[in-house]
Parts: C-alpha cells; structure tokens; sequence
C-alpha cells in the first residue's frame, strides 16, 4: 500500500488521514466515521473516539517549522449560514449545551447531521494545535468565516472556516434568518472553485467562479500563527 491509507484502516473503514503539500499540512477528517454502526451505540462512539485521539496525536506532531500551516479538510461545515445542513446542540444556533451529550449523538435538531457532534470535541483541538482554516463541503455554496473559537469572532485563537461546496450540483439557496456576525463573505448561486497559494510569509486563499478563473470572487490571507 502506497498511499495515505493502511489496508486495515480501509477494511475498518477510518478514512481519515494527513498528509504534507508544500508548506501546509493537511488533514483529512471523516465527518461519517462509525456510520456503518448504530448512531450512539458502543460501536459507533467508539470508532468516534478513535477519530478524535488520532486527530490529537497528529496535529501534535506537527513541525511548524516544516509546515507553517495547517489546515483541516472535511466533509460536512459547522459554522455555516446556509439553511442546508444545520444541526444543533444547545438552545442557539452553533452553540453547544453539553458537550458530552453532543458527542454522544444527542442533538436537539438534525441527528442526521454528523457535524455537530464532532465539532463538540474537535473544536478544542483545532485551537490548542493553531489550526489556521477548516474547509467543508456539503452545502453547495461558498462561504468564509472571520476566526472563530466558541461560535464567537476570535482574532487571537479562532480557527477560519471555510465552505467551498459549490461544485455544480445545485445551489445552497437560502440563508438562515440571523446571520451571525463571523460570516464574513458568502456566496450561494455561483458555482466555483477554491485555490490555496501557501508561501513562508502568508497563505493566500482565492475563491473563483466558473465564469472567471482570472479574477477571483473572494480571497484572503493569513500569516503563520506564532
């Protein structure tokens, strides 16, 4: 086997993975890990769990002096405005009562939805490891968040988010009736693509439509977290 995957983790179905592009290290989550089992069951928790210390080890051994920059790649977006695809765990919107409960699988809307769960745990890690962005998919638009941490704009610890799902097969539409403040730029009814350009002084971050690949209809920049 030659790639990022054993065999026995595929046979286990742990599809998750990291692996070193230039200047940035990527790692690959999977939002649906345990699904082959029953949603709060033993086995299913399990398999959760797995995910979550293996995410730790990795980030943590990251050498920052190699690859500056981190970055998460995932399937489903927690901090998304879209109406696609939310979830909840507490009494607001991204907000999380109880984060045991949460992991465990008891959502108040949206049990479907694997994202809220996870992101109870994992947000904890991004922070305490300077994640820089996490890129999601799933809901079929694009948006970019300010740094949050705690469903909150944190300049200082927030970690960037990033959905980039608008890749052609129907739009996101709609947004939720209160857009919190860390939606920084969001784009619904264009389908597009994004490019990441990672050099020692920052990490460029473009967002093109179809239409035009020259000019890019969102981009930002970050520099190496200290």
């Amino acid at each position: 086997n030659t790639g990022p995957i054993s065999e026995d983790s595929k046979a286990a179905l742990r599809t998750y993975y990291s692996i070193e592009i230039g200047l940035v290290h990527v790692t690959f989550l999977d939002d649906y890990v345990g699904s082959a089992h029953k949603v709060g069951g033993n086995t299913w928790l399990r398999e959760r769990d797995l995910q979550l210390e293996w995410l730790k080890a990795d980030l943590q051994s990251v050498n920052r002096a190699k690859t500056p920059y981190v970055i998460i790649i995932k399937h489903n977006p927690f901090y998304n405005s879209f109406d696609d695809h939310q979830c909840k765990c507490g009494s607001k919107p991204f907000q999380t009562d109880d984060i045991e409960s949460c992991w465990r699988g008891d959502y108040s809307k949206a049990k479907s939805e694997p994202h809220c769960g996870l992101q109870a745990k994992f947000e904890d890690v991004y922070v305490a490891n300077k994640v820089n962005i996490v890129f999601a998919g799933h809901t079929h638009g694009y948006e970019r968040t300010q740094p949050i941490y705690k469903n909150k704009v944190d300049s200082t610890k927030g970690v960037v988010y990033v959905t980039t799902g608008a890749g052609g097969r129907g739009h996101a539409g709609s947004r939720i009736s209160k857009v919190p403040n860390w939606s920084a730029f969001a784009e619904g009814d264009v389908y597009g693509a994004s490019r990441i350009i990672a050099t020692r002084k920052q990490m460029q971050v473009l967002w093109f439509g179809n239409d035009d690949l020259k000019k890019p209809i969102d981009s930002f920049t970050i520099s190496p977290k200290e």
